[in-house]
């Protein structure tokens, strides 16, 4: 019986270590670009994330992204696939995906 709880105790831990949480940073309110009337919308999501890289990403993504002020809602869900244009994923020993929405205002997008 003991041998049965510690491998269900093991066997549950294991799992958790392997599970990949997903969360992300919604920036679909439209970040300003400077000098134009454009407003570019965007989620980045992140899948495997450690304790530090998540406190470090929640915090960037409610206190200003890159510097320039635009903040985004945190979730720990994926981002929304619907109305999005496509998506770009980077893998940096985590995987980190950005959608893109249609902007809103008029003029050209760039990436800042």
């Amino acid at each position: 019986m003991r041998a049965a709880l510690a491998f269900s105790v093991t066997l549950a831990l294991v799992a958790q270590a392997c599970s990949q949480a997903t969360y992300s940073c919604d920036y679909r309110n439209g970040m300003p670009i400077t000098g134009q009337s454009t407003t570019q919308a965007f989620c980045d999501e992140y899948v495997g994330l450690s304790g530090n890289d998540v406190t470090a990403s929640h915090d960037l993504c409610v206190t200003g992204y890159r510097g320039i002020g635009a903040t985004g809602q945190w979730s720990e869900s994926a981002c929304p696939r619907g109305g999005s244009l496509g998506a770009c994923r980077i893998d940096n020993n985590r995987i980190d995906t950005e959608w893109w929405y249609p902007a809103t205002g008029s003029g050209n997008i760039s990436r800042p």
